[in-house]
């Protein structure tokens, strides 16, 4: 399975770490726990990105990262079913972030599969940065990354 991953170029040496979503909280993390955010498209990692920015902060600084996850590689899932009404909800229900840092907690598996708020047929995944199958993600160099500036308008 490939995934994608976005971030400023001069998080790029943390940007495997959880350090940014263990500062800044996130769906489905609380603030102090770390954990990496990516998406099955690229497309999808740029929408994750775009809801935070407004035309004026727009980045120009981004690169990308394509991401391999072995078969073997453990995985959960959070299917769309089995979540309240709510959890896309724009400022994220406590409940997200409870069933991500126990998911961390537990340690069982590398990486949880969640239904992306934004579409939320696509998906997005939690990769935990400390658990011990993580070296067997194979990161590709990153690539600099460009957002349209059609999207600014």
């Amino acid at each position: 399975m490939e995934l994608y991953r976005l971030c400023s170029a001069r998080h790029q040496t943390t940007a495997f770490t959880g350090i940014g979503a263990s500062i800044a909280g996130g769906r489905w993390n609380s603030r102090g726990v770390s954990v990496v955010y990516a998406a099955e498209s690229l497309s999808l990692a740029a929408l994750e990105c775009l809801v935070h920015f407004s035309a004026q902060t727009l980045p120009d600084d981004y690169i990308s990262f394509a991401l391999t996850v072995p078969p073997r590689v453990s995985i959960e899932r959070i299917s769309l079913e089995s979540l309240p009404n709510n959890w896309a909800a724009e400022d994220s229900p406590v409940f997200t972030r409870e069933l991500g840092d126990e998911w961390i907690r537990q340690d069982q598996s590398l990486v949880l599969q969640v239904p992306s708020a934004i579409i939320p047929s696509e998906c997005n995944y939690l990769i935990n940065p400390q658990h011990a199958e993580f070296s067997l993600l194979q990161i590709a160099s990153p690539v600099p990354f460009k957002f349209d500036p059609r999207l600014k308008a």
